[in-house]
């Protein structure tokens, strides 16, 4: 078979999906990546897949949207692919109407691994934002009956997808598990790494280490994890890990200031993001998880793995993997404080979630439809 990969990001399939694309050729499957000529792309011919140049850009805005559907419809029509998997929102899009006008060929597999930040409401959301995804629902809810199944990565995705046109989707939207973690390279670490950890960071064995690891947005919880910083930065027994930097390109992101209220904490260390996050995980105590909202987030299952337990926002996404216990209501920072006193953690499974058998689960899924 032919198989076409779509996304928006090099790094979204190499970073998340490179064991199901060396699978796919393993199985002698020709594998092809349409996307955005990143540098990273370059590694796609070191896995025996052939990167085809797409001009999507994220957040090109509507021609950029539409000069890409005019040569996705060009590829689909050349290439001829049996099966066309397509993840996150705006490649779901182009790729939809890149079949409607005509381009298709083949099984279409729309993937939403989040529904991102038109549909997350840290506030009340404006008129204008109300009124931009109930048209994006609609044209959704048009376009997508054309695709064989349509593949979410949680129970809220699935109820808010289906709705979007339930006459037709019901019977097309599926749950899967996403990606999965390699459980063997994050596994519970030795009583020797943990120390050389704390070492690295200048932390004392026996402090308690609460950490954070993600982008510094509003989204991700940036601006919670600060509040939290005040309520625990009096106890001298107690160290911040954060890993993880601001992203200027996003309107949310914690402000120049905020970033200096965040280096001044006592006791915070501060790791800009790591290729290898194990360290950080290996030196902390308990992760807190404060995005509002998720596909299904990788943080806390890499977390559990190797024995770091995690207390949540009961958010979309994340109460698939972090156990009910842990969760705590969305903006209830005294809720956070009470289970951060706690000695004992419940600690969440996460051997459902290894990579392999789900990324051979999702390509068996497509192969088979």
């Amino acid at each position: 078979m032919k198989l076409l990969f779509v996304t928006h990001w090099a790094n979204n399939m190499l970073i998340f999906r490179t064991w199901m694309l060396q699978e796919a050729v393993r199985q002698g499957h020709e594998v092809c990546v349409l996307c955005p000529d990143d540098k990273e792309a370059v590694q796609f011919s070191g896995l025996g897949v052939r990167h085809i140049p797409w001009i999507l850009q994220r957040g090109g805005g509507v021609k950029n949207l539409l000069n890409a559907t005019l040569q996705a419809k060009r590829i689909i029509r050349a290439e001829r692919p049996d099966a066309t998997v397509v993840y996150c929102v705006q490649p779901i899009m182009a790729m939809l109407w890149a079949w409607k006008l005509g381009g298709g060929h083949g099984k279409l597999f729309p993937t939403f691994t989040g529904l991102g930040s038109l549909w997350t409401d840290m506030d009340p959301p404006s008129w204008k934002k109300r009124m931009l995804r109930s048209a994006v629902e609609r044209v959704f809810g048009w376009l997508l009956p054309q695709a064989q199944k349509v593949f979410v990565l949680n129970r809220d995705d699935k109820a808010q997808v289906t709705s979007w046109n339930s006459r037709c989707l019901a019977q097309k939207v599926e749950q899967t598990k996403g990606e999965g973690i390699d459980l063997d390279h994050f596994s519970i670490p030795s009583p020797e790494v943990k120390l050389a950890a704390r070492v690295r960071w200048g932390i004392p064995e026996d402090a308690k280490v609460i950490g954070f690891v993600g982008r510094l947005i509003r989204e991700k919880g940036a601006q919670d994890f600060l509040k939290l910083c005040a309520e625990f930065q009096k106890d001298p027994n107690v160290h911040f890990l954060v890993v993880g930097d601001p992203d200027p390109g996003n309107p949310t992101s914690l402000t120049d200031m905020e970033m200096q209220q965040l280096e001044a904490v006592p006791r915070l260390h501060r790791e800009p993001w790591m290729d290898d996050v194990r360290p950080a995980y290996a030196a902390m105590d308990v992760l807190v998880f404060l995005s509002a909202r998720e596909g299904l987030p990788i943080t806390p299952l890499e977390a559990m793995a190797m024995g770091v337990p995690v207390i949540a926002k009961d958010a979309v996404g994340t109460r698939e993997v972090v156990p009910l216990e842990c969760l705590v209501f969305m903006n209830d920072i005294s809720g956070y404080s009470n289970m951060l006193e706690m000695e004992n953690y419940t600690q969440g499974s996460v051997l459902c979630w290894d990579k392999p058998s789900v990324q051979t689960e999702m390509l068996n899924n497509i192969l088979v439809s």
